[in-house]
């Protein structure tokens, strides 16, 4: 009787050990799991910002307002080039002068 109870007593006790074992690594798990998600929503997050952003670059207001911009911009160049060329001339001619 004796050698009985003290096997049931060892047997519980490896069966707490291995009890306390499942539950760490189920703990752990659920932490996984949580940081898990947490990352999904994180990035569904990250991706719906993406998409917005997308639909104003693909926006045809957007993309004929950058057009415009551009040939603004090229055109204020030449401007600048014509009045640069233009006052080098001016310059040779007083240099001319003196």
């Amino acid at each position: 009787m004796k050698e009985k109870l003290h096997f049931a007593q060892h047997e519980q006790a490896a069966l707490a050990g291995k009890l306390t074992a499942a539950e760490a690594a189920v703990a752990a798990a659920r932490a996984e799991q949580s940081a898990a998600r947490a990352t999904a929503a994180r990035l569904r997050h990250e991706c719906h910002a993406i998409e917005q952003e997308w639909q104003v670059v693909i926006d045809r207001r957007c993309l004929e307002d950058m057009r415009a911009q551009q040939e603004k911009l090229t055109s204020l160049q030449a401007q600048a080039a014509d009045l640069k060329a233009q006052y080098e001339a001016g310059e040779r001619a007083l240099q001319g002068l003196t």
